[in-house]
């Protein structure tokens, strides 16, 4: 992978609390930045944040973009603390936006997949959102573990996005076989390319 991207996280952020009118609960942004992340590697072949991921007890979450949202100065570098304070302020649970976004740090598919699961998700609330992460296989993998207080957060896949859940219910990211073999050829060569 290309490496964590802090400023378009920091972005991300920003861009959600400005749809949800300059504020957003910090859970609820994790998971609509999930559903991105899930719904741009099917397309695409790449997720729209190169974080790590782990499955905690709320579903999946990436860790660098959760430390920006919570403002966690202690796991900060000081040029990633310093820009996400020109954008963004941290209000009880809510990510306020103090400054407009820079949409040209997004790519035009980053930032049609973002409208989509606002669009799609974005009126959900946060324990919702985590209630439906909870039916996806990523997350699933590790349900017995979190329930059973094996661990508290546990590292995700990004492969994993690619599967589909077994419940039988109608699926926001239901692809063609054919186009999601490609998407999932698509990640594989930009991993290599990016480990290479």
């Amino acid at each position: 992978m290309q490496g964590f991207n802090y400023k378009k996280a920091v972005q991300c952020l920003n861009y959600l609390a400005e749809k949800g009118g300059g504020h957003i609960n910090k859970m609820k942004a994790i998971k609509l930045l999930w559903l991105a992340d899930r719904l741009h590697l099917r397309l695409y072949g790449r997720p729209v944040l190169d974080d790590q991921y782990v499955a905690m007890k709320f579903g999946p979450v990436q860790s660098g973009v959760k430390d920006l949202a919570e403002d966690k100065i202690e796991f900060l570098a000081e040029e990633e603390s310093a820009y996400r304070n020109e954008y963004l302020t941290l209000e009880g649970h809510n990510v306020l936006s103090k400054k407009s976004a820079d949409l040209e740090i997004f790519s035009d598919s980053d930032h049609e997949v973002l409208d989509a699961v606002y669009k799609s998700f974005g009126k959900l609330d946060p324990f919702t959102l985590a209630e439906l992460s909870h039916r996806y296989p990523e997350w699933k993998k590790f349900q017995e573990e979190l329930e059973n207080g094996e661990g508290s957060r546990f590292p995700m896949e990004l492969s994993d996005f690619f599967s589909d859940p077994n419940d039988g219910k109608t699926d926001f990211f239901a692809m063609k076989a054919e186009e999601l073999d490609l998407s999932r050829s698509l990640f594989v060569e930009h991993q290599a390319m990016c480990n290479a």
